[in-house]
């Protein structure tokens, strides 16, 4: 992904919640630009997402001792939708702890979310077990699903959770910034 385009998630993320954070494992020095601390898995090798959340709640728990919930977002989204963490935080029940992830007209979202800080235990013994699809272990722990319309600009729609993965997503990420520019 570009860097202007981790940097627009970074910044956009960082507007949103305290302590934006960066999980990637490798060389750290790489995101030092971006002013955030980098967690790295705990787990060996690259174990996937599943294992990058798990590194983000327990850093919450190291780091923000208080803090109950870790929001979860991927850095290669240009379009994450600004109601994002309002919406999460309005699918709970402080008195009982759940875990509330994204979905759209394109399906599941699971690795944006909304975890429980209670939950770092249970999600460490799955990665030992192998568990490693992050939609299955939102799906075993009845995860509640608030979704998020298209964004429609001129007539193009994009969903709101729009990777950047290759050239041709990248053009279809400016054309459609472009039209909401018009």
């Amino acid at each position: 992904m570009p860097a202007t385009a981790r940097w627009t998630a970074a910044a956009r993320s960082r507007h949103r919640a305290p302590g934006v954070i960066i999980n990637a494992n490798g060389d750290q020095a790489r995101f030092l630009p971006y002013g955030l601390p980098v967690a790295e898995d705990r787990f060996g090798g690259y174990v996937g997402p599943l294992a990058g959340i798990h590194s983000g709640l327990e850093w919450a728990r190291a780091n923000r001792p208080p803090c109950r919930y870790a929001i979860t977002t991927a850095s290669d989204t240009p379009f994450l939708p600004a109601e994002l963490v309002r919406r999460f935080r309005a699918a709970i029940d402080e008195d009982d702890p759940k875990l509330v992830v994204a979905r759209s007209n394109q399906g599941l979202h699971p690795t944006f979310g909304l975890w429980p800080v209670s939950l770092t235990q249970d999600l460490a013994s799955s990665l030992k077990a192998g568990d490693r699809k992050v939609s299955d272990w939102v799906r075993q722990h009845h995860a509640e699903e608030v979704m998020f319309p298209a964004l429609e600009a001129g007539n193009l729609k994009i969903d709101p959770f729009f990777n950047i993965n290759r050239p041709d997503h990248l053009a279809a990420a400016e054309a459609f910034l472009q039209a909401t520019t018009a």
